[in-house]
């Protein structure tokens, strides 16, 4: 696993947030959220995998419009839906798709 390095961490921090916000507007919990980081450390390039707790968008297209919603406060993210299911593309990734997990918590042992 590599370290999340403190700029990336302000992107994610500020990206995450605002989706959360929007989340809980609908009033849905998020049940997980899986970090995924890009090998190239000079960059913050992230996908974010986010699964609610009891509840999904109907559909493709609700899932498309409930992004656009707020697209305005989070400008820099590419919210592209890569697949049809629902999972987002939050942040572009290298064209190899290469991606690892990432330490965003560092508790101490």
């Amino acid at each position: 696993m590599s370290r999340i390095r403190p700029y990336q961490q302000k992107v994610l921090d500020d990206t995450l947030t605002v989706v959360s916000e929007e989340i809980e507007k609908l009033g849905v919990s998020i049940e997980t959220q899986v970090v995924l980081q890009s090998p190239n450390l000079k960059k913050a390039s992230f996908h974010v995998h986010t699964k609610l707790k009891d509840v999904a968008f109907e559909d493709y297209e609700s899932l498309h419009g409930f992004l656009y919603t707020f697209k305005a406060r989070i400008p820099h993210v590419d919210l592209q839906i890569y697949r049809m299911h629902g999972m987002l593309r939050m942040f572009s990734c290298m064209k190899e798709n290469r991606t690892s997990a990432i330490v965003v918590f560092d508790d101490a042992k």
